[in-house]
Parts: structure tokens; C-alpha cells; sequence
């Protein structure tokens, strides 16, 4: 994300940005390194067999262990990046400059938009059966085709 011009912030805050600028950069190389992962992760036979055990409308804890995955391929440079957000967030609130709470959320919701908690939530709510199946399969510890795993095991998603 190239950095905006900003006028009327403290040299801390510039600082700060450019700071974050740098780790947003090593975010976005990362991300190119994970999607590598998730293009070459193949699930085996034996775990898909043992995911068709588990009811269709259980199956969305897959796009919550995906996530999860991916948030473990992007450190550190993910919490980093958090970091930097908290730290330019409390400047701003000494700042009070537009320019920098726009860079701040779109940072933030390009990094770390998409519910979690909502995933989370219902990840949690999932029968311990299911979660015990989920959990065996040491697949999901890397990043991996949510969309292809799903397609394989419960077949094409019905909209």
C-alpha cells in the first residue's frame, strides 16, 4: 500500500508510517509465499474420507480453520503489522489527522477484515466429535484451498 503524502502530523507519527509502510511491504511478500503453500497443500485420501464423516453443515469450520492457517503462515509479519496499527491508532488520537485514521483502517480491514470472531464463534459451537475429527488432520496446519477442499468432500456448494 504506497504511503499517502500527509500534512500536519507530528515527524513521530510520519515515522510510524513509513515504519508501517516497510512491514505492510514484508505482509504482502508473505502473502505470495502462503499462497504458494495453499496451491501446493494436498489433502490425502484418508482425511478426506475421515472430513465426509462430519455433516455438510458442519463443514464451515473449514474457511475458519483456513483462516487460521493462514494467520500462522503470515507471522510474524501479521502481529507486526497489528503492532504498528496499535501503536499509529494512539497517535492519532493526539494527531486527530483524517489522512492518517483512513490509512490506519484500510490497513486494517485489508489485513484483518472477515469476521474472525464470527468464525470463531461457530467453529466453537461445533459438536467435540467434530472439532476431534478437525483437529487429527495435521493437513489444516498450513494454508490450503478451502474452496477445493469443499468441492472434494461435500461436493459443490448449493447456493
Amino acid at each position: 500500500m504506497p504511503s499517502l503524502c500527509f500534512a500536519n502530523i507530528s515527524a513521530e507519527a510520519e515515522y510510524g508510517v513509513s515504519i508501517l509502510d516497510a512491514q505492510y511491504y514484508l505482509a504482502e511478500t508473505k502473502v505470495d509465499i502462503c499462497k504458494q503453500h495453499e496451491t501446493n497443500t494436498q489433502f490425502t485420501q484418508a482425511e478426506k474420507d475421515a472430513l465426509k464423516v462430519i455433516p455438510r453443515e458442519h463443514s464451515i469450520a473449514v474457511t475458519y480453520l483456513a483462516k487460521q492457517a493462514w494467520e500462522v503462515c503470515m507471522q510474524p509479519e501479521l502481529s507486526e503489522v497489528a503492532a504498528s496499527l496499535l501503536v499509529l491508532q494512539e497517535l492519532n488520537e493526539k494527531e486527530q489527522s483524517q489522512q492518517l485514521a483512513v490509512k490506519i483502517n484500510a490497513v486494517r480491514n485489508i489485513m484483518f477484515g472477515g469476521g474472525k470472531l464470527a468464525k470463531e464463534m461457530q467453529y466453537n459451537a461445533l459438536p467435540a466429535e467434530t472439532k476431534q475429527i478437525l483437529n487429527s488432520i495435521s493437513t489444516f496446519q498450513q494454508p490450503f484451498d478451502a474452496m477445493a477442499l469443499f468441492e472434494d468432500v461435500w461436493g459443490a456448494p448449493s447456493y
